[in-house]
């Protein structure tokens, strides 16, 4: 499901990564998050 989807991890690489790092945007918050 979306809800599901929203609380799996995430790997964020190349041009995204870049993109969000230059913004701030810490990135690990996604690839840590888990399904509860």
């Amino acid at each position: 499901s979306i809800a599901d989807l929203q609380k799996a991890p995430l790997m964020i690489t190349g041009e995204t990564y870049h993109w969000l790092n230059q913004r701030g945007i810490d990135t690990k918050i996604f690839s840590q998050r888990c399904i509860k």
